[in-house]
């Protein structure tokens, strides 16, 4: 999807970008990308790692070790679209493999579009972990569509980790279908960004397919954080859950829009949405869009939501104990985001997202 598109669509449908605008992204001067040295990539979360650079993958600068070629290679029908599969056989890929999204372009923003097809075959198991970097501070306007595909009894770990700075746009779509019996678990961490939307649609297809989602937000400045969600309940015994938590300083902003839709073929679907957020400012803004929307009689949907500033009994029992204040606070922010990231079933990604968390408190 271009930017065009991606504006068109917003216009198209406004109650889906109510609090989100895409001025930033229409008012942007485009560049072409330019052949550079490459700078110093950041350390390798895993053993695997596929790196992409201003839209186009690397192999120079992958990691592939004995990964086979075509486990991940280029889709025929457009550039800049790759596929990702696991599928016709029952494989265990024991070790995550580590999506690297590089933006490099300084002179003006370097519109990146790509692609990723993820396919996962009967009873495969994969662990996915996107990180998004931009170096030297490099302007960047990152395009991410993946549609992603879960056979009977799969499961994919797939964890994201989005870093930017006042110059960062950024907005990711995905589309997973996951069938019967099949686990979806993922995880997002924004840590900053002028403009960062993460969407995701999940279609639970099959009986007992199940999803799990987790998000963590930390913006300050005037940073901008979405995180938009629509599960899919089309089966009989689907399990989902939802939680997102946001921290927000100065004058940032976040968004969660989360919505159940269960058909009514859907019975004894189980769901679960909650959103909580911190304002550590006055001017800080949260925007929480909670809705379920169900055609089955036999159900067990909830949602809640919950914005406010940090515990004053807890601030005040830590001071007390001669805690200085900034320290004080970052305990209870990190204590707050640490619930979710403890849930994290990656090693390596919970100890990436755990990096993150101190590097934005400190």
């Amino acid at each position: 999807m271009s930017v065009a598109a991606l504006i068109q669509q917003s216009h198209d449908d406004k109650e889906a970008w109510r609090y989100t605008s895409l001025a930033d992204f229409a008012a942007q001067a485009w560049g072409a990308p330019t052949v550079a040295a490459m700078p110093e990539l950041p350390a390798p979360l895993t053993r695997h790692r596929l790196v992409i650079v201003d839209g186009v993958f690397r192999d120079d600068l992958s990691a592939r070790q004995e990964l086979p070629n075509e486990f991940f290679d280029r889709c025929e029908e457009k550039d800049n679209c790759y596929a990702l599969t696991l599928w016709n056989r029952t494989c265990l890929a024991i070790d995550p493999i580590e999506v690297l999204f590089v933006n490099t372009h300084q002179v003006a923003a370097n519109e990146a579009t790509t692609k990723i097809k993820i396919a996962l075959g009967k009873s495969s198991r994969l662990t996915l972990i996107e990180q998004h970097v931009g170096l030297n501070g490099a302007a960047s306007a990152r395009l991410i569509e993946m549609d992603i595909e879960l056979d009977a009894q799969a499961k994919l770990v797939h964890g994201k980790i989005v870093t930017g700075g006042q110059s960062s746009l950024h907005h990711a779509r995905a589309m997973v279908r996951v069938a019967a019996g099949a686990f979806y678990d993922h995880f997002a961490l924004v840590a900053g960004g002028k403009l960062v939307r993460c969407e995701k649609e999940v279609a639970l297809v099959g009986e007992m397919a199940e999803a799990r989602f987790s998000g963590v937000m930390l913006l300050r400045g005037s940073d901008h954080g979405d995180i938009t969600t629509l599960v899919r309940h089309l089966a009989p015994h689907g399990i989902s859950r939802q939680v997102c938590k946001t921290v927000l300083a100065d004058k940032a902003r976040g968004v969660f829009a989360g919505k159940v839709f269960v058909d009514q073929t859907a019975q004894k679907t189980d769901a679960y949405q909650l959103c909580r957020a911190l304002l550590l400012s006055d001017q800080a803004e949260m925007d929480a869009k909670p809705e379920l929307e169900i055609y089955a009689d036999d159900v067990k949907c909830s949602h809640g939501t919950a914005i406010g500033d940090l515990d004053d009994k807890a601030l005040f029992y830590l001071l007390s104990r001669g805690i200085d204040p900034d320290a004080a606070r970052a305990m209870l922010v990190e204590a707050f985001v640490g619930e979710l990231v403890d849930t994290i079933q990656s090693p390596d990604l919970a100890d990436a997202v755990r990096d993150e968390v101190q590097k934005w408190l400190a």
